[in-house]
């Protein structure tokens, strides 16, 4: 977990998940102690209880909290009321943004952008189609980005055999 100006980036090392939460949110979950319940967090934030309940839905979706035993948190606060109700009150729309890391192994072993990979198959590829197809599945886990640099194209050759992409 880190905090940056207003936002907080967690990183679950379980999942290989990174999440950005805006300023509301942050709040939110930093008060998420197990020891502080909603009516202390809207007194102590000034955030509407409406907005502190969509936000630990959100946190909760995300799995990035636990809700034991029963609550008075219902499961669901529409996004169109918490949008309308966040206009009404100057207060940021909890945002929770959620993108997929590749797992440290596989991050360390990548190549960068216009690194050069190449195919080997037996039998070699019979054309430049099917070795284009072939790199196109190779940079999925051979580029950190997972896709090929168009711009830079690609080399086929017969002889000596040669099936050579660029990351993207």
């Amino acid at each position: 977990m880190q905090t940056i100006g207003d936002e907080t980036l967690i990183y679950d090392l379980n999942t290989h998940r990174a999440y950005c939460l805006n300023e509301t949110a942050s709040v939110v979950w930093n008060a998420c102690d197990g020891k502080t319940d909603v009516e202390t967090l809207v007194s102590q934030s000034g955030i509407p209880k409406e907005l502190v309940q969509y936000s630990i839905g959100r946190l909760r979706e995300s799995q990035l909290i636990d809700v034991a035993g029963e609550t008075d948190i219902p499961k669901h606060v529409s996004r169109r009321d918490a949008i309308a109700l966040a206009a009404r009150v100057a207060v940021a729309l909890p945002v929770i943004g959620m993108l997929v890391a590749p797992p440290p192994t596989q991050a360390a072993s990548c190549l960068g952008f216009d690194q050069p990979f190449q195919i080997t198959s037996t039998p070699f590829f019979p054309d430049s189609q099917a070795c284009v197809d072939a790199l196109i599945l190779e940079a999925v886990t051979a580029c950190c980005v997972g896709t090929l640099n168009p711009a830079h194209g690609f080399e086929f050759g017969t002889d000596p055999q040669l099936c050579r992409g660029f990351c993207g």
